[in-house]
């Protein structure tokens, strides 16, 4: 299951006023390229830690995670369980990664599971890697998003 991979970093797709950027970057590269994994994070510490994750599967498994840590106000939906088993991640894996599949979702880890999922389909480190930049092309939802959060403050 290894083929190309981009990794996107882009403080813009943190969550504005109830829109989710990183879902739906998420949800239009799923859609353009269907047979692709598709994993989006972004967290920003403002002395607690917002994120948002998205993961989607080729075989239609989808999740998606939202809010502050240890907060209770999260926005979630699929199923952490659904996603560790059509990536293959064992319980070991699980256990290893200091993840508890029966954490709450605001305190769930979030980044480490998405990383576990990650290594299923790149199974290589971050040391060595290339960095390149290049310019992204942004739904125009996404803009303004990115638009209301940096620009119009």
């Amino acid at each position: 299951m290894l083929g190309n991979v981009t990794e996107i970093t882009d403080p813009g797709l943190v969550h504005c006023n109830g829109i989710y950027p990183v879902e739906e970057e998420a949800e239009s590269l799923a859609e353009r390229f269907p047979e692709a994994v598709i994993i989006a994070s972004c967290t920003i510490d403002y002395h607690m830690t917002y994120g948002a994750w998205k993961i989607v599967h080729p075989d239609g498994t989808r999740l998606f995670a939202a809010g502050w840590h240890g907060e209770d106000d999260w926005d979630f939906a699929g199923s952490p369980t659904d996603v560790a088993a059509a990536f293959g991640i064992t319980a070991e894996e699980l256990s290893e990664g200091g993840i508890d599949m029966n954490d709450d979702v605001n305190v769930f880890a979030w980044g480490g599971f998405s990383a576990l999922a990650l290594r299923k389909v790149v199974p290589f480190t971050h040391t060595g890697r290339a960095v390149s930049v290049f310019r992204v092309r942004h739904t125009e939802d996404a803009i303004g998003s990115m638009e209301e959060i940096w620009l119009e403050a």
